[in-house]
């Protein structure tokens, strides 16, 4: 404070010679200081330090350089940089865990560590979809998880051991069915014809039907099995330190509807249904079937910090204006309700996200087969089965919006009780971008950290560059598109092919043959598709995509093999740290990522 009141009031000539190399010292340390705290945020000036106060600034001096740097990071909306994690379920989990693994390997160290080398210290945004979602939140909220991938980290040669002895087996060992004849054949039959995915299909099936069906219950089943993170454990419960102060986006879709013939179905059972839709004021745009949003918090920063961005677009929350709910009987006449206005702040799920629960949002995030309430026969199935597929999340404040919710429809609440809660679907983000990028640009970021593990010709992306379709059906279920960049689907396709290929171990003993290609590289692209303005994305914006896409054998859980989910991790990590690939990887990842 001396030397910058001397310096600000050009008092040097007052200054006796003890103290002008006393306060020459300090200049020195100052400005190593600035140096290490600013310099890696480009062309950047002490000026724009100036929000902080002497007492924050004094503060902030008893945390390390490298956290320093992050705390100034997060001030900055422009130039900021994101981790987008590719929804996949079991893939998802196993590929983003040996990638993370084989780049903490590389960063040099004897025991490396996501804290200690500071591997995503730039990163200001974690973008996730539903199994991205599972894996970003096991390394945010779970000390064992973390410790699992330092281990692997540190011991690459055993990555895939360790990934099946302290994850995998713990998960496979949940979905065991009952001991009894007619399972001992199945397993038997499964065995003998190599089919061992049949087996653990039907042990995860078996499984989600123990827990009685509801989505929620069996993502908290995951979560708890395979990293100890509870089920009633808020979004805003400490963290790992490696990602304090960082923006967490666990994205997902609001259903909209209607599908391909019915509004969204909230539950029917013989002879008698209860749907919602959406109202919109009159001169609103047509609404899409889904809204991208996300759930986002401020990692560590307790339970009653708000969302760091906002649950989706402005432009979004105004094509939104009620909920209506028609209750139909066979034998009856028809009951209606229409909700209050919608707050288009989502205050529930935007001042309150830190006390939701980690897997009521990751739930969401993950419901994959949520779409069953757009269908007729599909919720039929739904309904045989007594499964609950479709999150439902309510205005009910305190962290309460899921379970309120889930009350309601589980008591076949009347319209009038749901219209109060404005009770809805949210489900899986893949239904309107699978990828996470879109959801870490309309955040701020102008530079995004990829982890994919598509095997088409264009990585996944395709569906966010113009020139695609708006939609789609898979199925039985609807997608929803948002083309957020102003490029074509031809150059998508042609970048992504240009992405430089590591070179698979194929030497006999050192690979599994599960992984099929490693792509890794830059792709630069500009905003300005027309599905921009559901996020909320300005166009011009000029993005880089550093990409590391994994392509395999295997798929994302459902009739695979999970005992070859350790192969691809091991597959991964000799691959990326192999001597012919090593350079490679740390020119066009790390070294961009941590500079």
């Amino acid at each position: 404070r001396r030397l910058n009141h001397v310096l600000l009031h050009d008092e040097l000539a007052t200054l006796r010679w003890p103290e002008m190399q006393i306060l020459h010292f300090y200049s020195v340390i100052i400005s190593c200081s600035l140096a290490l705290t600013v310099g890696e945020l480009g062309h950047f000036t002490v000026g724009e330090l100036d929000h902080f106060t002497d007492g924050e600034l004094d503060d902030e001096c008893g945390v390390s350089f490298r956290q320093l740097r992050g705390l100034r990071r997060q001030e900055l909306k422009a130039g900021s940089r994101a981790l987008a994690l590719q929804g996949g379920g079991m893939l998802s989990v196993a590929a983003f865990t040996g990638l993370t693994a084989a780049l903490l390997n590389l960063t040099g160290q004897d025991t490396p560590t996501l804290n200690g080398t500071g591997l995503f210290d730039n990163i200001d945004f974690i973008s996730s979809v539903s199994g991205g979602t599972w894996f970003a939140v096991e390394v945010i909220y779970s000390p064992k998880f973390l410790a699992l991938l330092e281990s692997m980290a540190t011991s690459g040669d055993r990555a895939g051991d360790l990934f099946y002895e302290s994850w995998m087996s713990r998960w496979l060992t949940v979905g065991q069915p009952g001991k009894n004849a007619w399972n001992a054949m199945l397993k038997a039959a499964s065995k003998f014809f190599h089919a061992n995915q049949f087996w653990q299909t039907f042990a995860e099936a078996s499984n989600f039907y123990k827990q009685g069906g509801k989505w929620q219950d069996f993502v908290g089943t995951v979560l708890q099995t395979t990293a100890g993170i509870d089920r009633d454990m808020p979004l805003g419960s400490s963290v790992n330190a490696w990602s304090k102060g960082k923006a967490f986006l666990l994205d997902h879709s609001v259903v909209i509807g209607p599908g391909p013939k019915i509004d969204p179905t909230i539950w029917q059972r013989p002879f008698e249904a209860l749907r919602y839709s959406v109202v919109s004021p009159a001169n609103a745009s047509v609404l899409p079937t889904y809204i991208p949003a996300s759930f986002s918090v401020r990692l560590g920063a307790g339970l009653d910090a708000p969302a760091p961005v906002p649950y989706m677009s402005d432009q979004a929350a105004a094509t939104m204006e009620f909920f209506s709910y028609t209750k139909t009987e066979t034998f009856h006449r028809t009951k209606k309700a229409t909700s209050s206005k919608i707050d288009p702040s989502f205050p529930a799920l935007t001042q309150d996200v830190g006390r939701i629960s980690i897997v009521d949002a990751a739930s969401a995030s993950s419901a994959a087969m949520g779409g069953f309430c757009l269908s007729v026969w599909l919720e039929k199935l739904n309904d045989l089965f007594e499964a609950d597929l479709t999150p439902w999340v309510s205005s009910a404040p305190a962290g309460q919006a899921f379970s309120n919710a889930y009350s309601l429809v589980k008591a076949w609440s009347d319209p009038e009780e749901l219209a109060d809660a404005q009770v809805h679907g949210v489900i899986d983000g893949g239904y309107t971008d699978n990828t996470g990028i879109a959801h870490a640009i309309r955040a701020g970021a102008d530079e995004v950290l990829v982890f994919s593990h598509d095997s088409t010709t264009s990585g996944g992306l395709e569906k966010l560059f113009s020139g695609g379709p708006e939609s789609s059906q898979h199925s039985g279920f609807e997608f929803s598109y948002f083309q957020i960049f102003d490029e074509s689907q031809e150059y998508i396709t042609q970048q992504f092919g240009a992405l430089q290929q590591l070179a698979i171990q194929a030497d006999a003993g050192k690979t599994s043959g599960i992984l099929s290609k490693v792509s890794v590289g830059t792709i630069a692209a500009t905003t300005g598709g027309r599905g921009s303005q559901w996020l909320g994305i300005a166009t011009g914006r000029r993005i880089t995509l550093r990409v590391v896409n994994v392509a395999s054998t295997l798929g994302i859980g459902f009739f695979a093999d999970f005992l070859h989910y350790d192969d691809l991790v091991q597959d991964l990590v000799s691959c990326l740290i192999a001597e012919e690939n090593a350079e490679i990887v740390r020119k066009l990842i790390l070294q961009p990522l941590m500079r």
